[in-house]
């Protein structure tokens, strides 16, 4: 497993990517845009300094790959799913 992390402490933002060994099929799963956590809660109830996650994964070529991103902007959600998107490039 390999996690990768980058963050901009001006904007408050943070990307973490997770790559695993997956011998699965290849495959993509929908972008996920939202204030809530995956129990009950929200975000900012986690990450104080967050509104919203971002989340990203695929699978391809024997590797499974998650991204997320914790941020501010709700404006910039179409930079934010490019920027996961890039992740299968």
């Amino acid at each position: 497993m390999v996690k990768q992390l980058w963050y901009d402490p001006g904007k408050f933002e943070v990307l973490m990517v997770t790559q695993i060994k997956d011998p699965s099929p290849d495959r993509e799963e929908q972008i996920i845009f939202t204030d809530s956590l995956e129990a009950p809660g929200k975000i900012s109830d986690i990450f104080p300094w967050a509104k919203y996650r971002c989340q990203y994964a695929f699978t391809k070529n024997g590797i499974h790959v998650q991204g997320y991103m914790l941020v501010n902007d709700e404006g910039n959600r179409d930079e934010y799913e490019r920027i996961l998107k890039s992740l299968g490039e």
